[in-house]
């Protein structure tokens, strides 16, 4: 099954929405890329929805 999920960066007032079949896996590969992404230049992100 999948999912959409809903990110959200306090940090610069931010939503980010994507799909995956893990949202609490997916959400730690946001917050612990070190490759230059959109969203590694926002972390930490939280799970807001899925």
């Amino acid at each position: 099954m999948f999912y959409v999920y809903i990110l959200y960066s306090e940090i610069a007032d931010k939503y980010y929405i994507g799909s995956t079949d893990n949202p609490h896996r997916r959400i730690e590969e946001h917050n612990i890329t070190s490759e230059h992404t959109y969203t590694s230049k926002y972390c930490p992100w939280e799970l807001k929805a899925y």
